[in-house]
């Protein structure tokens, strides 16, 4: 800052200096214009050219003193904005930085999540499939009992009807085949054991 205000100093300083000895030689080559003899020099032009300086002496102590500051402020503001927009910027990295961190901390996240849905939907696949081979475990025992069961009443009937067959085919033969005396006798043994008991 304050290589700038030094630099603004004698940049305007070299500046009036050009500036006063550019209007001198103007008017310089304007007295030429005419037929210029150093007699003819007089004291108006003196005074023109001291007027001039003292304006110009006046313009840049008013710009030092009032423009050199203004300017010195306004670069401060502009200095201040860079900084500004520099720490600005710096947080902004950070932040895009932080946000990356962020979105792949979201990423490992969403495959966790992903991840753990499918281990739970495989959990319960394994855990319905469990229950459905307990589920056919219990209906093919069950399956085997009423079979069994149905077995042995079919079985039962069967005997059922080979001994009602077999009493029929029995007493079918006794008819054909017994005649008086067999019967006869049948009811003498008969009553000889009701009578010994």
């Amino acid at each position: 800052m304050k290589q700038f205000n030094f630099l603004l100093s004698k940049k305007a300083a070299g500046a009036a200096l050009g500036l006063a000895l550019a209007v001198l030689f103007c008017d310089l080559a304007y007295a030429a214009g005419g037929s210029f003899h150093p007699q003819h020099w007089t004291s108006v032009d003196f005074w023109r050219i001291m007027n001039f300086l003292v304006l110009l002496a006046a313009l840049v102590y008013l710009f030092k003193k009032v423009g050199s500051p203004a300017l010195a402020k306004r670069i401060s503001n502009i200095e201040q904005e860079l900084k500004d927009l520099e720490a600005k910027k710096e947080a902004a990295a950070r932040e895009l930085l932080e946000m990356e961190k962020r979105l792949v901390g979201l990423e490992a996240e969403a495959q966790g999540v992903v991840d753990d849905f499918v281990r739970q939907g495989e959990a319960a696949r394994d855990k319905i499939l469990a229950e459905a081979a307990r589920a056919a475990d219990r209906l093919q025992e069950q399956a085997q009992r009423h079979m069994a069961h149905e077995l042995k009443q079919a079985q039962d009937r069967l005997k059922e009807q080979m001994l009602a067959k077999a009493v029929a085919m029995g007493e079918k033969l006794i008819k054909d085949n017994i005649n008086e005396a067999d019967q006869q006798r049948l009811v003498d043994e008969y009553l000889d054991k009701v009578v010994a008991q």
